[in-house]
């Protein structure tokens, strides 16, 4: 990116200061333009194009020449893909990414938001891989293949024709309901998955050159709604299958071939084909590879890239190639024609050479060399020119280094003044209690206020910055599972003891149909391990939970004020005791956390300030029960007050608290805060805070942050209470 940066930065020197220099007057040459494209696109394509653009100043008329056809056309990409469905396995996320191209997405009618939904129900209803089971016909097998798209579509179906909650029927259990207005969408990916299908039975039959061409022109009209652009890639395309069939035909070839032998054919016509208008010279600066026989004069010649590994270019001979394994002179050699290449270049140029290299490693910016071309051609001007030596600058790595912007440097300047340092370091901003808005909203949701000290950072990100945090989305699966980690242990955990609430009759062969019936369960032997083990923990928790002899209640109502501030909705979990009195009960299906705690105290001072709590509440996990004893009604009130503060506070600022970390520096969890902030790796323990994406965007030093003063205050304020003391 830097190195064509300082390009961009060098021809706008160029420019002002020769009124007589054209676009045209410039060639750039690469080693390897499809992969110095986009980075050429991304900083001369941002550079004002349109002529109301504030960036136009900087504006450099540009293009780019012998791009692979396949390379610079998506749509090409994707019928190649397509073209290749012989050897697809129908893996989730594979399926998901042909429905995501755009010409594909305009055929079936995916937008952004059907993909989304589409890949939420691939992870519930255990869809992994393979189209359906031993003949490979969704809907039609006798039973579907666990964690096939058979599998998952009959869970689907079923999931749109019973109501939510509905018992298996026969070996399929419906799976997420599928309103309505989700019933199309659904239609579309059985109308995706069954062109995939019957495409994939049609290319897998031997044709001759002919009939491939047909095949290919029917796939396309299938699958595909191209745009203009596309359009234009498209007609390329097929011209050049025309061009494959006249071929065969002159030369006899007209015997039927398997897929993959003509997919090797059109694979290597791809390769040497490029976009048609994608020309040489346009009458702008003109980006191309390295080609021999272009020593078309240019009044300044650019050659990025001349690293020592890169050019001349290195190109690994086949191990049957008879003329590497015996060499004779007069061989047509890779590296030399390259050497010529740097030759024709020097020679093209009338007014400047321009040749840039790396110099620095970007990871340890250690020093690298340059090509072996470009060694020798500084050796020679300065043993034959001494007086005309090569004029070397070293660009620094990053465009917003001070040295770009230092005026004793002239041959450093850049134009990009979006990267220049403030000519006045702004005033620093402190936050004080009195500078703190008192009430960011009146009124408050218990849901929005629950799910704010679940995890502040993230609440921060998401709704102040509006940051999406990709790990907010979990992509579906391509693999069956065979072993489970700490997080899907305890989900298959949690999901059992869910079961057995349920229904109380459950015995271990209808919890295992269960579990099976909704593909969480591993294959095999090994699936039968799995579900012993795990029925075991959630009976033993089912055990401690009946023990209680509590009584659920509906949700109830809550409405509050605290500090000005109202706070509604509905408080879950809650219980009548045998003595009476009306609580909380939660459970956890794994090791007591700090958030565990956490998420029942809150709750339970947000019950005991409303009136409706007068008991005990209690959190049952697999290791231990936790009682926080009844609280009276204004004391409740007074112990909400920080919370408030610090929701008010999260509308400004992060709010450096921490679940976990901070029950266990308040004392309310018996365990180190660094542990909990920072576990040793195992592959059975979940991960620290410290690794969560907030935390890793909004603080430094994060190795420090659990001995940080603010971090210890907002935990004892929160958590320190003698009432949470084990």
């Amino acid at each position: 990116m830097r190195e064509v940066q300082a390009l961009h930065d060098r021809l706008l020197d160029r420019f002002n200061a020769d009124d007589t220099l054209t676009p045209a007057n410039v060639i750039v040459m690469v080693p390897d333009i499809n992969r110095y494209a986009p980075v050429i696109e991304a900083v001369f394509g941002s550079m004002g194009g349109e002529p109301e653009s504030p960036e136009r100043t900087r504006y450099i008329p540009w293009s780019i020449a012998d791009r692979a056809l396949v390379q610079v056309s998506q749509v090409i990409a994707c019928v190649q893909r397509l073209f290749e469905l012989p050897g697809f396995e129908f893996e989730a996320t594979g399926v998901l990414s042909f429905a995501a191209e755009p010409a594909i997405a305009r055929r079936f009618g995916f937008d952004e938001s059907a993909l989304k939904t589409l890949g939420e129900w691939l992870r519930d209803s255990g869809v992994r891989r393979t189209l359906a089971g031993e003949h490979n016909k969704i809907l039609q097998e006798p039973a579907a293949a666990l964690h096939s798209w058979d599998f998952g579509l009959r869970r689907l179906l079923l999931g749109r024709a019973m109501p939510f909650g509905s018992d298996a029927v026969g070996e399929t259990l419906p799976c997420v309901q599928v309103d309505g207005q989700q019933a199309e969408l659904l239609s579309q990916l059985l109308n995706l998955l069954q062109a995939l299908e019957e495409t994939r039975a049609r290319l897998s039959e031997p044709r001759t050159p002919s009939e491939w061409v047909d095949v290919i022109n029917d796939m396309i009209i299938r699958f595909l709604r191209p745009d203009e652009d596309e359009a234009d890639a498209l007609a390329q395309f097929r011209e050049m299958l025309a061009e494959l069939d006249t071929d065969a035909v002159s030369a006899g070839h007209t015997d039927a071939m398997t897929h993959a032998t003509f997919a090797e054919i059109l694979r290597g016509t791809l390769a040497g084909a490029q976009r048609k208008n994608h020309r040489y010279l346009t009458g702008r600066v003109t980006f191309s590879s390295m080609v021999p026989l272009r020593s078309v004069p240019f009044r300044i010649v650019c050659m990025l890239g001349l690293n020592d590994s890169d050019f001349p270019r290195q190109r690994p001979n086949p191990g049957f190639d008879l003329i590497a394994q015996h060499p004779r002179p007069g061989d047509r050699s890779v590296r030399d024609d390259d050497r010529y290449l740097f030759l024709e270049a020097l020679l093209s140029a009338r007014d400047e050479l321009y040749l840039s290299y790396i110099y620095r490693n970007v990871s340890d910016n250690a020093a690298r060399e340059p090509s072996v071309l470009v060694s020798e051609f500084r050796d020679y001007l300065n043993k034959y020119h001494p007086s005309q030596p090569m004029r070397c600058i070293a660009h620094p790595l990053q465009p917003f280094s001070p040295a770009l912007f230092d005026a004793k440097r002239p041959e450093l300047h850049t134009y990009a003044g979006e990267w220049a340092p403030p000519v006045k370091k702004p005033a620093a901003v402190t936050l004080t209690e009195t500078g703190i808005d008192a009430a960011t909203d009146v009124e408050i949701s218990i849901e929005d206020f629950q799910r704010f000290w679940r995890n502040p950072s993230n609440w921060y990100c998401r709704r102040v910055l509006g940051i999406a945090l990709w790990r907010d989305d979990q992509e579906p699966q391509d693999t069956e599972p065979f072993e489970f980690d700490g997080l899907a242990s305890y989900q298959l955990r949690d999901e059992m003891v869910g079961a057995l609430l349920r229904d109380f009759t459950m015995d271990p062969e209808q919890a295992h149909s269960y579990l099976q019936r909704r593909g969480a369960l591993p294959h095999g032997g090994l699936g039968e391990v799995t579900f012993n083990t795990v029925f075991e923990e959630a009976q033993s928790l089912i055990n401690k939970i009946l023990a209680q002899e509590a009584t659920a209640n509906s949700a109830v109502d809550i409405d509050i004020t605290v500090s000005e501030q109202q706070l509604q909705g509905q408080l879950h979990h809650v219980v009548s005791w045998p003595d009476g009195t009306v609580g909380l009960l939660q459970y956890r299906a794994s090791s007591i956390k700090g958030h565990h705690l956490n998420a029942l105290w809150l709750d339970h001072l947000i019950g005991s300030a409303a009136g409706v709590l007068t008991g005990h509440s209690l959190l049952i996990t697999k290791d231990k029960e936790r009682t926080i004893a009844a609280i009276e009604q204004q004391e409740a009130l007074k112990k909400l007050e920080p919370w408030f503060d610090g929701w008010n506070t999260g509308h400004h600022t992060a709010v450096p608290f921490f679940a976990n970390t901070s029950a266990c520096l308040a004392g309310a969890i018996k365990s180190s805060a660094y542990t909990a902030w920072a576990p040793e790796a195992s592959r059975f323990s979940s991960p620290g805070e410290s690794e969560e994406e907030s935390v890793q965007l909004l603080y430094s030093n994060i190795a420090e942050i659990p001995g940080r003063s603010d971090v210890l205050d907002w935990a004892e304020k929160l958590l320190g209470d003698e009432a949470l003391k084990p």
